[in-house]
């Protein structure tokens, strides 16, 4: 094993080695404490939201960490050990004085903090999040994955809504939706324009405007056509967790009726971690039936509603990226029919192309656990099997002159990924940036839209 490999191993197999072989080959001696040594205890899920939170933590931060329970503990014992400082625990109850030399509070000491100081890392399960903490942290004007994180990844939908003072709503037939502008809908420019020329962007939670407290590509991008063409509007319909078949269905549902001058699709993650079997069941799979439908068979038919098998049609055979070109192409095909441009992009990942990635940041449920973290129905991809997929995905656009491929457009820059594919504001500027050029060399745009 040479050098580079040697330091690679290092850096991405023995994390909570690192700060001991410094320390015996260095005699450093300091009050943190020895690396985790009851890592199981943290699952990969866990991990993942850990190095998130170390991605969003500001440089001058300090981590509050609620909660003191195992998890909570060995969780403060995973950010010491890579040299993250904990302010305090907050316990309720303020049962023990301290933990590991760490103080015990109450959570009513937040209130003498400068929310600009601390970040507060949440190990405390869906109910008491939801029902207690979360009123609790919004009283405080603090923002979720600015000012905290929950360690299980409890309601992130239920916060982004919150937060956004939108509705989250179950659709018959997205799975679930949000009240907006209009239904599903962030509407960036005049509405009520009667000469809009109406650009809508779809796509999974990197296209959602309310994912967090950056600004969406789909905002910049109008920010930079309305500086040319007041008419431009762009009608964003970017949901969290959506895969390309739910892109088509409202296409087919929402976007026709709005007579759009432009469709652009973004997306790609969310299909190459998705099981390919049924691509059109959705990622939030819950059977949805019409009230006249469920009177119906539940008043006529021997197996009542709450004894029937819901089906997700006929299994599919092709691969993830395979899918997902297809729902590509037929949203094209959909467009040429009803006259409009489309656009489709290839989503960039951190794990694919050649960004420079921070060198104090490791990605535990990634690299060292080969699996990405699990989505909201539990399923987890090996990452080798990921990149696969990506790999054909990018083969496959070459073949096809109306999907681009962004997946080297941080190449060579400085990472603006917060996590496996979410980036901050100055990625979402890069991205509108090269989504403007594309738009004019397709002639789709006029060139002078350039800024």
């Amino acid at each position: 094993m040479n050098r580079i490999n040697f330091r690679r191993f290092i850096k991405w197999c023995l994390p909570y080695g690192i700060v001991k072989l410094r320390r015996l080959l260095k005699r450093e001696h300091s009050n943190y404490p020895p690396p985790c040594e009851n890592i199981h205890i943290l699952d990969s899920n866990m991990l993942f939201r850990l190095n998130k939170a170390i991605r969003l933590l500001s440089r001058n931060k300090k981590i509050v960490v609620y909660g003191t329970d195992a998890v909570a503990r060995e969780a403060c014992r995973f950010l010491r050990s890579h040299r993250i400082p904990v302010l305090y625990f907050i316990d309720d109850r303020l049962s023990v004085p301290q933990i590991d030399t760490v103080p015990v509070r109450n959570k009513y000491d937040l209130l003498l903090e400068n929310k600009e100081d601390i970040f507060i890392l949440s190990c405390k399960d869906c109910v008491d999040y939801r029902t207690d903490i979360l009123p609790f942290f919004f009283q405080l004007d603090l923002f979720f994955e600015k000012d905290f994180l929950n360690i299980y990844g409890a309601g992130e939908e239920y916060i982004r809504s919150w937060r956004a003072e939108k509705t989250f709503v179950f659709d018959t037939n997205l799975g679930l939706s949000r009240i907006d502008d209009l239904p599903g809908f962030k509407i960036f420019g005049n509405k009520e324009n009667k000469n809009a020329k109406i650009i809508v962007t779809l796509g999974g939670s990197t296209t959602d405007p309310y994912i967090n407290n950056w600004i969406s590509w789909s905002e910049y991008l109008y920010r930079k056509l309305s500086a040319v063409d007041k008419n431009i509007v762009i009608y964003c319909g970017g949901f969290s967790g959506y895969i390309s078949s739910q892109e088509l269905i409202k296409l087919i549902r929402d976007v026709l009726p709005l007579s759009p001058y432009a469709v652009i699709s973004y997306s790609g993650v969310n299909d190459m971690k998705r099981p390919p079997f049924h691509p059109f069941s959705g990622r939030y799979k819950r059977p949805f039936v019409s009230e006249h439908q469920y009177n119906f068979y539940n008043n006529t038919c021997l197996n009542h509603l709450n004894n029937a098998v819901f089906l997700t049609g006929v299994q599919n055979d092709k691969t993830p990226a395979e899918n997902w070109v297809e729902c590509e192409s037929i949203m094209y095909c959909i467009a040429e029919e009803f006259h409009f441009h489309f656009m489709g992009i290839l989503q960039p990942s951190f794990h694919i192309g050649i960004c420079i990635k921070p060198g104090n940041f490791t990605y535990f449920a990634d690299e060292v656990f080969g699996l990405l973290a699990p989505d909201c129905d539990g399923y987890s991809l090996p990452l080798d099997e990921y990149k696969k997929n990506y790999e054909e995905a990018k083969a496959k656009v070459k073949n096809h002159d109306f999907i681009l491929d962004y997946t080297d457009i941080f190449d060579g820059l400085d990472s603006p990924y917060y996590d496996a594919c979410h980036v901050t504001s100055r990625g979402n500027n890069i991205i509108a940036n090269r989504i403007v050029k594309d738009l004019i060399r397709r002639n789709i745009i006029p060139g002078e839209a350039v800024k």
